[in-house]
């Protein structure tokens, strides 16, 4: 199973140094390239789920209110999720007669403002669909893994070679290769239209519609 340390090793030999065994705190105060591996490995990690609405990393939450009122234009506030990386769609909530705790979430809620760890909104329930920072590289795609190695690739060109035109040169292929194609193929396999044709997929979805490569049919079959 992949591991941090498998992504730290995929990252040095894409600048072309040499591999390491261990990320614990002993091995950073003994070894430069692990300390660096380690000071760069979340910064990457948490960079990249927040690019993308990857479907690996989609939670759903029912949000915790807090009991004080808002006095700023907002009747509620609720706690975001503490593993948030990136906020999607918020909905409102209701509870069912004769219940306690909000069992559907029916309607998309578009007046709200995020203030910290905090949503204000004039909505009693909430729930939110978002981007948990997953931790496990073997929950990731072998694409979002290649996104995440390529990234630290460009900071530890910095802090081990010190060489401006590798951190570009690891950069320019982060961005317009690797998270491209991770963004596409998470994009093919999101189940939202799953039985639809290309056209009508593409028609939906930008991101599908840019891609130049001339897909068929077949991909999207289960």
């Amino acid at each position: 199973m992949p591991s941090p340390i498998d992504i730290c090793n995929q990252a040095l030999a894409h600048i072309g140094d040499r591999r390491i065994t261990r990320l614990d705190e002993d091995a950073q105060v003994t070894d430069a390239l692990v300390r660096f591996c380690s000071e760069f490995y979340e910064q990457a990690k948490q960079e990249v789920l927040a690019a993308h609405r990857w479907t690996f990393a989609k939670k759903a939450s029912v949000l915790t209110r807090e009991g004080s009122p808002v006095v700023f234009g907002f009747s509620y506030s609720h706690v975001l999720p503490v593993d948030m990386v990136r906020f999607m769609t918020l909905v409102q909530g209701e509870v069912a007669s004769g219940g306690t705790e909000p069992t559907v979430f029916n309607y998309k809620v578009d007046k709200f403002k995020i203030v910290g760890d905090k949503v204000w909104s004039d909505q009693k329930e909430l729930g939110l669909i978002y981007v948990a920072n997953v931790n496990d590289p073997d929950e990731w795609t072998p694409h979002f893994r290649a996104c995440v190695s390529r990234l630290l690739a460009s900071y530890l060109a910095g802090s081990i070679a010190d060489d401006p035109n590798e951190i570009q040169r690891q950069k320019d292929i982060y961005e317009r290769i690797d998270l491209p194609n991770a963004q596409f193929y998470d994009a093919v396999q999101d189940n939202s239209n799953e039985n639809s044709d290309l056209t009508t997929r593409k028609a939906g979805s930008p991101l599908l519609a840019a891609h130049k490569e001339d897909l068929t049919n077949d991909i999207f079959q289960t």
